[in-house]
């Protein structure tokens, strides 16, 4: 789990699957697999959990 984190601009999940709330939507990714901030939204990170 992580605090809030505001502004993140990356997500990289690594050898992880990795649930979360960026903003006020929920997303998963797999193992490897990158998030990126193109639009520059400075979404807040409310919770990380890794699989």
């Amino acid at each position: 789990m992580a605090p809030c984190l505001p502004d993140v601009e990356r997500i990289m999940s690594g050898n992880n699957n990795v649930e979360m709330l960026l903003g006020n939507q929920t997303k998963v990714m797999g193992k490897w697999s990158t998030t990126v901030d193109v639009e520059n939204l400075n979404a807040t990170l409310y919770i990380l959990q890794l699989r």
